[in-house]
């Protein structure tokens, strides 16, 4: 896939954002699990688009790749508590036996 300019300016914000917030935290290296709420700033855009950016901009910052994502809760929001924000938990699980 292709991404737009503006895709990838997401991107590189997201990992600014990410890397300020971690607080120099390691990355994560097994399975994870990802949580995370999309407060809409007006009533566009598709949440899948959104997932799928979001959790590549995300690797080697929060995980080395998002193949290591074994759960993904993903929500929307169109109330105006937060417009324009998302909000994202990454917890590492243990390993499946």
């Amino acid at each position: 896939m292709v991404l737009s300019s503006e895709a990838r300016a997401y991107q590189r914000l997201v990992r600014v954002l990410a890397k300020a917030r971690s607080g120099g935290m390691e990355i994560l290296r097994g399975d994870v699990c990802v949580d995370l709420i999309w407060h809409r700033a007006r009533r566009a855009g598709d949440l899948d688009k959104r997932v799928g950016i979001l959790l590549d901009a995300l690797q080697g910052v929060a995980y080395v790749k998002d193949a290591q994502i074994r759960e993904l809760h993903a929500k929307r929001s169109d109330r105006r508590t937060a417009p324009g924000r998302i909000f994202v938990t990454i917890t590492p699980l243990t390993p499946e036996e």
